[in-house]
This record gives C-alpha cells, structure tokens and sequence, in this order.
C-alpha cells in the first residue's frame, strides 16, 4: 500500500509556495492594511466624543432621507448629503452589529472608513508612476499622518470630501488610461466639420428610410414636449387667476359651489395657499409628463436613427466611464466643489485624445449629473440655481470669528497671504516634508525632461496650488487650521513618493535595504500619533504661536 505522505507534502508545498508569492502580488499589501486600519479603528473609534459639527450634519442626513420619503423639510445647505445618508444608515447598522457602541461611535466609524477608502485610491494614485513598494511607503506615510489620522474619526465633512476626490480623480484618470487605444490615436484624421457633415447625411438617410408613422409619431411627441415647456409659465398664471377667482366667486355660483365643495374651511384659508397648492401639484404633473414624453422622444429617435443607437452602444460598452461618472458625482454630493475632480480628469482626457474623447466627456459628465441630482434632494427643485447658491454659500462661508496666527489677531480674509503655506509645513512630519519637497523638485525635472509625465504632473500641481493661490487671492474664510484645504493634501504625498522611487532605485530594488529606511520615514508619525491619541486634531496654529 502506497503511503500518502508524499501526497500530503506535495500540498503543503503548493500552499507554502502561494501564500510566499502572495505577499509578492501588487494589491496584496494594500488590501492587508486597509484591513489592519479597519482593525485598529474597530478598537479605538469609542474613545472619540462627538464633535461640534456632527449634530448638525447628522440632523441634515436625516432630513435628506426623509425627502425620498416624500417629507420635504429644510435641506438648505452648502453641502451636499450623499455622504451623511450613507454615513447615517451606515452606523445604524454598525450599532445593531456592536451593541456596545452608541450612535456616534456608529458615525465615527463610518467616517474612518471613508479616510480607508481614501488611502486605498491613494495608492491607486502613486501606482500610475511609481512602482510597488515605493507606492505602499507613500501610502503609509500619507495615511499615518498625525493631523489626517485624528481627523479621521472625528470629520464628517472634510475627511470624506478628501477620500471621494481621491476616488474621482484616481477612476477618471484610469478611465482615460483604459479606454481602447485607437481613441489615443491621430490616424485617418477627419475635420470635426467633415465628421458633422458625415453624420448629418446618415441621421438624414435614417429617417427618410422611416416608416411614416414613426416620424410622425415623432413629430407630435417633440410639439408636445416644446408647447408644454412654452406654456408652462403661462399656465401657472392662468392658475393663479382661476384659483383667486373661483376663491372670490359667490357661494351661489356654480363656481363658488364646485370650489366650496372641495373645501368645506375655505374660508378660513388664505387664497394664496390655495394658488400654492394649485401651482405645485400642476409642476409635478408637468414634470411626470415631460418625463414621460422625453422617453417616448428618446425611445423613438433610437428606433429611427441606427446609428445614433450604434453610438450610444459602444459608449454605454465602457463600465469605467460610467463608474468614474459616479463617483465624480458623489465627490460633487460631498460639497459643491467636487466638479473641480471632474475638470482636471477632463484636461488629461482632451490632452490624451482630443476631439475624439468628447462624446466619452460628455458620457461621463452626464453620468456625474445625474448621481449629483439624485443623491441631494435640495436640488430637485431647481437643479442650477439651488447648486450655484451652495457653492456661493460654501465660497463665502458666514463666519465671523477670530484666527490667532504667529502671535497676532486676526479677523476672517485679513490674514497674511504665509497662513495657508506656513501652516502646511507645521502639520506635517520632518521626514514627510523632506520628501515632499524633493518630489516637488524631482517633478520640476520631469516637467521639463520628461514628457510622457508631463501632463501628470502638471495636474498634481494644479490640484494643490489652484485651490491654495485662490483662498490666498480672493481672501476667503479658512479656519479651524487648515481642514477645509484637506483634498489639496494627497498630490503633495504623491510627490513624495516619487522621492522615494529614486531612493528604490538607488538601493537596486532591494526591499532589505529600503523596509528600514521606510521604518524611519514613518516613526515621528507613528510616534505622535501614540502620544497624541485621541487628540490628534488639536495640533492648531498654537504650535506656531510658541
């Protein structure tokens, strides 16, 4: 009888063999510390108390909820709601799984996991040009930051802003790398006045080859459609007069009788309530109408034009568009001003491609629309102006309170143009900022010398001085340090991984040699973080007042 042993130690070679490789796989390190930090927050997300803001913004996620419920409260914000709601039925669930925890530990854990899925698309960030190992050393430097780890917890709007603008631009970058490479290509060029004419005779052919009943289907559908966005101002006039008219009409007019008959205390009402009523019940029905007609119009003009449906098939083939869309979306229903993701995403696509990434742009942004009106119900009335009146609120935040900086008083906007730059080299460690600053200079010679890396970094360097120089110019309200400039920080990180690929490279690529030195990049952090939980956050201008 033959023995098994052989066998079983065939196995376990096998297994030894793939768990020694594992480690060795790109995404292995990262997915072991975004569990490991998901670990350590389970441990120490009860020892943070609630925080000034997070009453209010858990109230506004609740009201936020509730208008999908149809009970439309105050949802007036500069903010958007999408990460409270999220956050809200988060930590209920997150309460019933530990029953130890109280709501606000609910919360805070959701916002923990929020900066986690910021660190994981960090690293997707630094993996588009550094290798690896340098990758995950940035990574953790990045994320073991005192100041970011504190805020970690305790930041229901700056922390997840920052995690979702990292997302949106790392999906939108990659969804360019990734589209097919003929869309990068320059071959067989046609003048955008050529492509138009092309498409002209073939939309043209279509719907001349159209049944008759089709196009004229067609016809009514779209006159339909433009007479009730013409008449609809019209018609809420004419509503309010035969409201106020039948109001005002004799009770013993068949008028005043049909009124009086749907309202026994119509007397006791204001008549403007009425034409309220009228006027909002008419919008809705206008809406589901125009909604209704649109679809039938779309529905048709696919079933007419082949090649416009041609066209729409081959966008609606590529999940990263409508992926990255999303998440540009989401980053927008954070604060109003998550479409800056979308527009540096956009200048790498145009640079890449061209015209030819425009119906792909317009794909894309369509997505990010649409995610945007869907998750904050404030918009839902009046999409444009009720968005550009939280970005105004948001640019001109109403607080009147006082700054003390480098042992002087200051009133909000009367503060030197060094607040912003000098506060950025306190709230970060030594060795971060030496690294930081040698990225920034290796990324001036990549600039020049190097052109596939050009436009790379030319966008981390838009993202953190745009946002930086405008505060600085237009004097805009910053308090609180610097939290509300917390999405500018990761390009700063990724210049400091670029240091740390040269210093993989000089060391030839051996991890014996580099893993020390990264030991040594990461111990003031990880220092301070262990002296200073769970107060991280309270490292202010104070220090500079010393």
């Amino acid at each position: 009888m033959k023995s098994s042993q052989p066998f079983t130690d065939k196995i376990i070679a096998n297994l030894f063999n793939t768990l020694s490789l594992l480690w060795q796989r790109p995404g292995f390190l990262i997915g072991l510390m975004t569990i490991i930090y998901l670990a350590v927050g389970l441990l120490v997300v009860t020892q943070y108390s609630e925080s000034v803001d997070e009453p209010s913004r858990i109230l506004y996620a609740e009201r936020s909820l509730d208008a999908y419920f149809g009970k439309i409260a105050d949802l007036q914000d500069e903010k958007g709601p999408f990460y409270g709601m999220l956050a809200l039925l988060g930590s209920k669930g997150l309460v019933r799984l530990f029953p130890g925890w109280k709501p606000i530990d609910g919360w805070h854990y959701m916002t923990f996991v929020s900066f986690v899925v910021g660190v994981y698309f960090f690293y997707r960030l630094c993996r588009r040009l550094v290798d690896p190992a340098p990758a995950i050393a940035a990574t953790l430097l990045f994320s073991t930051q005192p100041h970011l780890w504190g805020h970690a917890f305790i930041n229901p709007k700056d922390i997840p802003f920052m995690a979702f603008f990292l997302a949106s631009v790392s999906l939108g970058l990659e969804m360019v790398d990734h589209l097919p490479a003929q869309l990068h290509t320059s071959g067989g060029k046609l003048s955008l006045q050529s492509e138009l004419s092309a498409l002209r005779r073939e939309l043209a052919s279509e719907w001349v080859s159209a049944s008759r009943r089709l196009r004229r289907l067609l016809e009514s559908l779209g006159v339909l459609l433009v007479a009730l966005g013409l008449s609809y101002q019209l018609v809420q006039v004419l509503l309010a007069g035969l409201v106020s008219q039948a109001y005002t009409a004799p009770a013993a007019s068949w008028l005043g009788r049909l009124f009086r008959r749907t309202d026994l205390y119509a007397d006791q009402i204001p008549v403007q309530d009425y034409i309220s009523k009228a006027q909002i019940l008419y919008s809705r029905m206008a809406l589901l109408t125009c909604i209704g007609l649109s679809l039938a119009c779309v529905c048709l003009a696919l079933l007419i034009f082949s090649s416009v449906r041609n066209r729409l098939v081959r966008l609606l083939a590529q999940p990263r568009v409508l992926l990255a869309g999303c998440f540009l979306g989401f980053c927008s229903d954070i604060r109003s001003l998550g479409p800056a993701s979308g527009l540096l995403v956009a200048i790498y696509f145009l640079y890449k491609s061209g015209r030819k990434a425009v119906p792909f742009l317009l794909e894309y942004l369509g997505a990010g629309a649409l995610t945007i009106y869907v998750f904050w119900p404030f918009l839902w009335k009046e999409p444009f102006n009720h968005y550009w009146s939280s970005l105004s609120e948001a640019a001109e935040f109403p607080w009147s309170g006082l700054i003390m900086f480098a042992g002087k008083i200051y009133s909000q906007g009367n503060q030197p143009a060094s607040y912003l730059p000098v506060l950025f080299t306190l709230q970060f460690t030594e060795t971060a900022m030496a690294l930081i600053l040698t990225g920034m200079i290796l990324a001036g010679f990549y600039l020049v010398w190097r052109a596939n890396l050009r436009m790379d970094m030319l966008l981390l360097g838009v993202w953190f001085v745009a946002p930086v120089a405008a505060a600085i110019l237009l004097h805009s309200i910053v308090y609180n340090n610097f939290r509300q400039f917390l999405f500018v920080v990761p390009p700063l990180f990724v210049f400091a991984g670029l240091a740390l690929q040269v210093l993989w490279n000089r060391l030839k690529r051996r991890g014996i040699l580099f893993v020390p030195l990264v030991i040594f990049v990461l111990l003031p952090g990880l220092y301070w973080n262990w002296q200073l939980h769970p107060t991280n956050t309270s490292i202010t201008t104070a220090w500079w007042d010393r």
